[in-house]
Parts: C-alpha cells; structure tokens; sequence
C-alpha cells in the first residue's frame, strides 16, 4: 500500500462500548488517511493553514475547523509546514447504538446529516465555535457530556453545512465484524493466519486474499495495527508501565513494540502518553 492509500483504522472498542472520545494537543498535525466504521467528528483548533483530506477532496483549514465523516469515507489532515503554534484535536467517533443511546438517529434533520457524512460533512464557524463549548469544557463522559452531546448533533444539524463528496462509498463486506471481534478477544494471546482462516470459515490462501481487499495490508501488519490500537489506549488511560502494556498488547519483546508503535504513530509510547490529555469509552 502506497503513502496516499488510505488504511483502515481498528478501533480498540469492547463488545458493549459505543463511543470514544479523544484529545491531543502536538505542535505538529499529523493524522494519515484512514477510515473506519464508525461515524467521526473532528473539531481542530488552531489549525489555520493544515491540510484536509477527505475522500479525494483538500482543502487547507481555517483557525477551527468541524466537520463530520461517516462509516469507510478515508479522512486525515497534517501541517503544510513546521509552525510554532499548538493544535489542539478533538475526535468523538460513534457507532450506530451511540447514536441510537443519544437518542438522536431518528430525528429527522440529524438522520439527513448522518446520511450526508458518508460524503463529509463540513459546518459553519459559527457553529463550530458553538461546539468548541460544548465539547472542550467537559473532562469526563458522563450523562452531562452525553447530555451536551445529543443537543450539539442537532445544532449541527440545523446549521447550513455542507458535502464534499458526490457519493458516499461502498460498506464493508459483512464478515470483517467477525474478523473484528476475534482479534478484539484475541489480541493478547498468540495468533496465527491458520486459526484465523479456520475461525472465518476459510482457506489460508482466501483469508489472505480478503483481509488484503478489505485493508490493504497483510495479516500481520493489520493484526499490528491492532494490537498498536489497543496499546494505545492502555498508555492513555492507565498509568500501567510501558513494559506491561506492550505484553498485555501481544509484544514480548519492548524494542520490538517500540519501534512498531513508533512507526504507527510517529511518536514513542511514552511521548504518546504524555502528548494525549487521554481517551475516554463511554460503555
């Protein structure tokens, strides 16, 4: 996979967790093209001159900057240029039962814009700065937020935003989600291509075939991918040692970890940990 294919995202949820917020403050932005299955929010401040990428249209970013993608529609945004200032970048990513908790999903101006982000959905400053309230001043997921949230999707929706895309793109195929939830069991344990292909019903050679069409990657990077995710999430959510999240991750040997964890996030595990403000799972 070339440097502008896009790669699929593995969210690090449980099977009963339905929404993930995250922040990170960098004096750098740097978040590849990606996609995943879950439907994304983005609010990112002092961003002024950053590039934009969402589906197969740039666009360089104002000082803030919301907008919305929906399942599979490849999104990311960087610095054009090294600057002095610090970006902050918010993401709330939500399945289709977050939506469902929120109560929002069959309003009817919100279920249009829900339909819209698979095209990217970009909104007014005004509203953004409405959001930036809203979603920078609380600290924890809780009723509150859930509260601040559900009333901030439908502000969102009554404001005059628009699409970027023509079309929205094609879904997954179906059997990904039992792929998804084996290696969320899995993750820290061994894991071969053979009992992977067995537990999906298929050959080794055609379990090959379909993880490389549906992500772009061999088994083994996109099972790294993964575990890096999961890894992730331990390093900003609990004060767990280094060594100890690596193992928990699948990786017995810290250098080995280190340097795939860089290599996905540009960042060692530790600059990662004191970089993110941290990522809350509403369960």
């Amino acid at each position: 996979m070339s440097a502008n294919e896009p790669y699929r995202e593995f969210l690090p949820l449980k099977k009963a967790e339905n929404l993930v917020v995250s922040k990170y403050v960098s004096d750098k932005l740097n978040t590849p093209l990606h996609y995943h299955q879950e439907y994304e929010i983005t609010l990112l401040i002092n961003a002024k001159g950053a590039k934009r990428t969402i589906g197969n249209q740039i666009h360089i970013l104002d000082d803030t900057e919301l907008f919305m993608t929906g399942p599979n529609l490849p999104h990311g945004w960087r610095d054009v240029e090294i600057t002095d200032r610090k970006v902050t970048q918010i993401t709330i990513q939500l399945t289709d039962k977050a939506l469902k908790i929120l109560k929002v999903s069959k309003l009817k101006k919100v279920k249009q814009m829900l339909r819209l982000s698979g095209q990217g959905v970009v909104f007014p400053k005004n509203t953004a700065l409405d959001i930036k309230q809203e979603i920078t001043n609380r600290t924890s997921v809780d009723k509150k937020y859930l509260t601040a949230l559900s009333e901030s999707l439908q502000v969102m929706a009554k404001s005059h935003y628009q699409y970027l895309l023509p079309e929205a793109p094609q879904h997954d195929d179906p059997r990904f989600e039992i792929l998804a939830k084996y290696i969320r069991k899995n993750h820290a344990g061994k894991i071969t291509l053979a009992d992977v292909a067995s537990h999906m019903d298929m050959t080794a050679p055609t379990f090959n075939r379909f993880i490389k069409k549906q992500t772009g990657k061999s088994f083994v990077n996109f099972l790294n991918q993964a575990r890096i995710a999961y890894a992730a999430r331990m390093l900003t959510e609990t004060d767990r040692h280094i060594a100890e999240v690596a193992a928990k991750s699948g990786y017995n040997n810290i250098a080995n970890f280190n340097r795939l964890f860089k290599k996905a996030h540009t960042l060692t595990p530790l600059q990662y940990r004191e970089k993110f403000y941290g990522t809350q799972h509403f369960i």
